[in-house]
């Protein structure tokens, strides 16, 4: 496929998230599975407690918008670390629990298929990804692509940790707002007892989402987190905090596969994976008039992957994944370089459109600001 290449480091395997969980694994003493970032490795010495706080969608160059107003959190930079591939929750956060790549862990995407079943599904939600029905009984990810998460090692390694999610996400008994949020942490780190926290937040993720980056929402919510963050930090001078996000987003257009007959009628099966890096099902013996079509419409957009070139450039990870990983998407990867998102109006009942997104391939989805506290 005649394409601009990817700029030769795309592919970071020395300063991302799964970097960031090593070292933290190694600094108590939980053998890393991967190599250690050293900005982390240096804040970390000396410390006995040591509190990770995830905000969704905080990426360095969201927080670049506006750095008068973020100042305190800016100000408290010690690296730029890279989300995963693709740039999305479901990835990143899992590859930052876990330690591990996504393409070690399974985790790749929103909308993952599944062969046996016939069926793409909303791995968070548990939902079929063209209908939305709920699928009944437990997350089928968790059953089959099952890991021990930070909190898990740590403990095992005789600490006490705990990982910690926005209610009503996983056992419903995290925080509901921000002052819960601080006022959990709180009680973990001064009457638990507790040596390792993460805590989770789903903000601002689901508000770019929904007003795009630029709107006046984003900034004044932030900045409720900049205060809980301060507030945190003054309470707990003993425990070394990190902020990291999962991703950033951009604003974004939509535009449906369907109205392109020279794609659409090369496709078997429905877009799978991010609607800015596109997966897709491709008819047997129309390998090569799909890749012609698509380069001729979104050549200047997209990077055309074939599942082949996915496995041989690591974009999930480093190695090979396992055969089961590779089940779970297409025969083709799309990742966008534009602001577009891709979708197929023919197999999706009620596509939803949002201002913001994320999962493609420029530096405002990707980067994320690495801040630390009481260092």
């Amino acid at each position: 496929m005649n394409q601009t290449p990817l700029d030769p480091g795309f592919f970071d395997r020395e300063k991302n998230l799964v970097n960031l969980a090593n070292s933290l694994l190694n600094h108590f003493g939980v053998k890393p599975f991967h190599p250690t970032l050293p900005a982390a490795d240096s804040a970390l010495k000396g410390h006995q407690k040591v509190a990770v706080f995830l905000f969704d969608g905080m990426g360095e160059l969201v927080l670049a918008d506006h750095p008068k107003q973020y100042r305190y959190i800016i100000s408290h930079k010690i690296a730029t670390i890279y989300s995963m591939n693709p740039a999305t929750t479901v990835a990143a956060t899992n590859a930052f629990l876990s330690a591990r790549y996504p393409s070690e862990t399974g985790w790749i995407g929103w909308s993952e298929y599944f062969s046996d079943l016939k069926e793409a599904v909303d791995v968070f939600p548990n939902r079929d990804s063209l209908t939305g029905k709920k699928i009944p009984g437990p997350n089928i990810m968790e059953g089959r692509f099952p890991y021990q998460n930070l909190a898990d090692l740590i403990n095992g390694a005789g600490h006490k940790a705990k990982a910690s999610f926005e209610a009503p996400i996983r056992d419903g008994k995290g925080p509901k707002s921000l002052h819960q949020f601080q006022k959990q942490a709180n009680a973990f780190f001064q009457k638990e007892g507790g040596e390792f926290l993460y805590s989770y937040w789903t903000k601002p993720d689901s508000l770019l989402h929904k007003y795009g980056t630029h709107s006046l929402v984003i900034p004044c919510y932030i900045k409720r987190i900049q205060r809980t963050i301060k507030a945190f930090v003054k309470k707990n001078p003993d425990v070394l905090l990190f902020v990291i996000a999962d991703h950033g987003l951009i604003n974004v257009h939509y535009e449906d596969i369907a109205t392109i007959p020279e794609i659409a009628n090369c496709l078997a099966g429905p877009i799978v994976l991010e609607p800015r890096t596109p997966s897709f099902f491709v008819k047997k013996g129309m390998e090569s008039a799909f890749e012609e079509a698509f380069i001729s419409h979104y050549g200047d957009k997209a990077y055309l992957m074939s599942k082949a070139e996915v496995m041989k450039s690591g974009y999930f990870g480093p190695g090979k994944p396992e055969a089961k990983v590779l089940d779970l998407f297409g025969d083709y990867v799309a990742l966008m370089r534009s602001t577009t998102c891709l979708y197929d109006s023919r197999s999706k009942e009620h596509p939803k459109f949002h201002k913001g997104h994320h999962a493609g391939g420029t530096n405002k989805e990707r980067l994320i600001l690495l801040s630390a506290y009481n260092v």
